[in-house]
């Protein structure tokens, strides 16, 4: 109420004073419209106070639903990212033991093929010696056989050179007969 007054003083002052003797400030009428407002303002608080107190209670309600709502799936984006967070470990760990254990395997077949490598090697070797010692009885066998052919084909030629056909055939046959003993 003084801040009404004030203002209409100050209005007042500004008019200046040369209609100040006129200025009559009409309280009633003043009086009447601040009963008017404040039974306006009374009625509409009457009125309008279960409506607005549904209204608040319902954005409170809407509100704590929201907010609700929002550290429902606050709590759950959390579960996920835990979840997300173990699994990813798991597979981290998954990957450096299925990686430790490719290197093993690796290792032992790295191992395995080396010895087989070794055997193969080994036997292989074997064979060879082995061919090799059939291969030198094989040319022994033939260098005393051509030395045989020889030796007959020259011990035939002096003998028939130098002996006769009775002597001849008879060490033609003792010859033949040695050279049979020595082949078995």
């Amino acid at each position: 109420m003084k801040w009404l007054f004030l203002i209409v003083s100050a209005w007042a002052q500004e008019h200046g004073a040369e209609h100040a003797e006129e200025l009559v400030i009409p309280w009633a009428n003043i009086w009447v419209q601040a009963l008017n407002l404040a039974l306006l303002i009374g009625l509409l608080v009457y009125l309008l106070r279960n409506s607005l107190k549904q209204h608040f209670a319902q954005r409170a309600t809407e509100y704590k639903e929201l907010v609700d709502r929002a550290e429902t799936a606050a709590r759950e984006a959390e579960k996920t990212n835990v979840q997300i967070k173990d699994k990813l470990a798991k597979l981290e760990a998954s990957a450096k033991q299925g990686e430790q254990r490719a290197r093993e395997e690796a290792d032992i077949l790295r191992g395995r093929l080396e010895h087989e490598a070794k055997a193969i090697s080994a036997k292989l070797a074997q064979e060879a010696q082995r061919t090799a010692t059939v291969e030198l009885e094989k040319a022994k066998i033939e260098l005393r056989h051509e030395l045989l052919q020889q030796a007959l084909h020259s011990s035939r030629e002096k003998l028939q050179n130098s002996l006769g056909s009775s002597d001849q055939q008879k060490l033609q046959n003792e010859f033949a007969q040695k050279i049979e003993l020595v082949n078995r």
